[in-house]
């Protein structure tokens, strides 16, 4: 059937009233009719209107321009975009759309949730009232009339502008089941991001401190700051207040969390926690970080169940990054939170700073990088020896250069001097001052070997380096130095020890092989490995570092994945008889429903910094999709060395589009004079769509009328 078109001047406002022509309104329909001369406009037949951003779609129109009025005959629909949909049976409206009554409707906000009324009036762009409502963010279809959750009121207002809902004499349902009333209810409509209000509560059994209970209170500050505060009350009597606030900027944020707890696992009244999180950027070349942690006690964070960290470490560090330079400054403080209270031998202030610059002189070619630093450290001792404080100096500088030869043999060459000043107190054993020099020279050749097929790229990639590095044989103090590092990733580098205070010396080679292959299926795998050969051994390692003796032990690395489907990590170092000093593996899988992500970490006593025992550690995290609706995770830490479980926890979710509902139970089998073992049962509930934004959209599905 042929449609007709009407452009109509007349449905704004009436004749009389304009000062200006108004915004025209299309008229569309398979019939349209006029009478009284044209004052009077009928339409019938997929009728629609637009006008403005407001479309009314219905099966018969009447316009009258005497009293600027529209009435509608449904099935009928009122749609501002996306953002809110009204349907109804029939409605009378304001030329404008903007006012009027509309009777046996349903208004559906940002196609989440939805309000069945009886009668639904609008009040002008902002406010829209509800008569008699029943309102829920559940998909609702005839085959499933009621919806899993719902409330009930006498009315419901809803602001555009406040973009609130106002619920009266309300009553929370679960299915048909009563279970909470409220004579007035006030909450954000899906369109808000952020909102003043409570979040959803929690609740856990079997913790440290007994079941407990928690309500999050969001308050908002302004468009860029905001407050959260979540009250903890404990079966035990014990009361604990959590608070987060949060402030951005145009260059940069602030986040401030901390709690205050009446315990009853201390005598000390009044218990908590601060930190301080800060990052600005001072113009564009400059950052500011600043990090502050506080605690009233060593054992409020392990008692209460806030963290397992055995440590505090508080930092404010400035940095300015310009071409071929850089400077940084930063203070470090550290307070040790394990038995005993205090160790004297941890430092507890740390200071340092360091100027960074790189240049490329025509004369030499390749790239100059200078390097001038300052460290120094402060213990809580005064002790001798035991309590000894430092500062040290250094300046280095260090050329290298490139060639790529025809045949692709890639050669760098670098060479580097150093120096140190060292100024030590309360420490008998060395003179004071110290001074230090040292020099180097490398030479690293590699050969590139490619090869192209239809299916895969094969790379292989042959590579020796040579280093000689030596340093006067003044004792020195060793305090951030005490870790080593070798495994593949550190087999080409010129030192393998973690700080400055110790540099690693002698004449070696470093040897190494690595294939990789790219297929054009998706799998990725790389292969790598390699052994540090000593023209004489510097006695610099111990035999568990694997760097000991003329020969070193070889490490190994294997990555395999395809896509994000499976991911296989895999290192190892192996001493003589190719025993196992190092092993850290790493499998993820996700394939439909099942996802798992596992670890495993061995090392003998001395390496990797582990001067106490041998440990191993296998950590399991796995989930699967049991339904659409249904979910299961579990996780494990193991300690295959004692060969104990130190935690394990399993959670189970239902979540739907309209509810989400979480059970978690975890055990924690770590114990020490601060802390026992525990248990912890979780429950939460979330009404998705009420006072947020569910994830999905009411209107996916016919709704019926609930």
């Amino acid at each position: 059937m042929r449609r007709l078109y009407l452009v109509l001047f007349l449905i704004c406002l009436p004749l009389g009233a304009l000062a200006a022509p108004p915004d025209p309104a299309l008229l569309k329909a398979d019939v349209i009719t006029y009478s009284n001369g044209a004052r009077q406009i009928r339409a019938r037949g997929h009728v629609e209107i637009v006008f403005r951003d407001l479309v009314l779609t219905a099966s018969a129109l009447t316009y009258d321009a005497r009293t600027d009025s529209v009435v509608a005959e449904g099935p009928l629909r009122l749609s501002n975009g996306d953002t809110v949909t009204i349907l109804a049976d029939y409605a009378e409206l304001s030329g404008d759309l903007q006012e009027g009554v509309l009777t046996s409707a349903r208004m559906i906000l940002q196609e989440q949730m939805q309000l069945a009324a009886n009668v639904i009036t609008r009040k002008g762009t902002a406010v829209t009232e509800l008569d008699h409502v029943v309102a829920s963010a559940c998909i609702v279809t005839t085959e499933n009339p009621t919806p899993f959750w719902q409330i009930r009121a006498s009315r419901v207002t809803h602001d555009a502008d406040e973009k609130t809902l106002r619920f009266q004499q309300a009553q929370l349902r679960l299915g048909s089941v009563p279970i909470f009333y409220l004579l007035n209810l006030r909450v954000p409509d899906p369109s808000v991001r952020r909102a003043t209000g409570f979040l959803v509560p929690g609740f856990e059994a079997l913790g440290r401190l007994g079941s407990q209970v928690y309500i999050p209170y969001f308050l908002t500050l302004g468009p860029y700051a905001d407050l959260l505060l979540t009250p903890h009350i404990y079966s035990s009597g014990s009361v604990t207040l959590e608070t987060r606030f949060r402030k951005a900027w145009a260059n940069g944020h602030l986040q401030i969390d901390g709690a205050v707890s009446r315990d009853t696992l201390s005598p000390v009244a009044l218990r908590g926690f601060g930190v301080v999180d800060g990052h600005w950027r001072l113009g564009r070349q400059t950052r500011l970080d600043l990090r502050i942690e506080a605690v009233s006690d060593d054992t409020v964070l392990s008692q209460n169940g806030l963290s397992d960290q055995t440590q505090t470490h508080s930092y404010a560090r400035i940095e300015r990054v310009a071409r071929m330079q850089m400077v940084t400054a930063r203070i470090d403080g550290f307070r040790l939170l394990s038995a005993p209270a205090t160790n004297p031998t941890v430092p507890g202030l740390i200071g340092s700073a360091a100027y960074d610059l790189r240049l490329r002189p025509t004369a030499l070619g390749g790239e100059i990088a200078l390097r001038l630093s300052a460290r120094g450290f402060q213990r809580g001792s005064v002790t001798d020896i035991v309590g000894r404080d430092g500062m040290r100096a250094s300046a280095v500088a260090d050329w290298s250069r490139q060639w790529i030869s025809a045949n692709g043999v890639v050669t760098t060459a670098s060479a580097g001097l150093g120096a140190d000043y060292y100024q030590i107190q309360q420490d008998s054993t060395y003179p004071n001052p110290i001074t230090r020099g040292d020099a180097r020279a490398v030479l690293d050749v590699r050969l590139p070997l490619a090869r192209t097929t239809a299916q895969a790229t094969h790379v292989i990639e042959p590579r020796m380096q040579l280093v000689w590095s030596e340093a006067t044989a003044a004792a020195m103090p060793n305090d951030d130095a005490l870790l080593v590092d070798y495994e593949m990733s550190s087999l080409f580098t010129t030192d393998r020890f973690s700080g400055r205070d110790v540099i690693e010396t002698g004449l070696r080679a470093n040897l190494g092989l690595a294939y990789s292959l790219r297929a054009l299926s998706g799998w990725r795998l790389d292969l790598e490995g390699g052994q540090v050969l000593r023209l004489a051994d510097p006695g610099q390692f111990s035999a568990a570092s694997g760097l000991s003796g003329t020969q070193s032990s070889s490490v190994l690395a294997l990555r395999l994945a395809k896509n994000e489907q499976f991911r296989l990590v895999h290192r190892m170092v192996l001493g003589a008889g190719l025993a196992v000093q190092r092993s850290e593996s790493r499998v993820a899988l996700k394939s439909g429903r099942f996802d798992i992500d596992t670890s495993y970490l061995h090392f003998i006593q001395n390496n990797a910094g582990n001067s106490t025992a041998q440990r191993s550690q296998w950590l399991l995290e796995s989930g699967v999709d049991l339904s659409r609706t249904w979910r299961g995770e579990a996780n494990l830490r193991y300690d295959a060395a004692t060969y104990q479980p130190s935690e394990m926890g399993l959670a189970l979710t239902y979540s739907n589009d309209c509810i989400k509902i979480g059970l978690s139970l975890s055990r924690s089998f770590i114990s020490s004079s601060n802390v026992a073992s525990s248990t912890s049962f979780g429950f939460q509930v979330s009404l998705n769509g009420l006072g947020g934004r569910s994830q999905q959209k009411a209107s996916g599905k016919t709704c019926a009328v609930f």
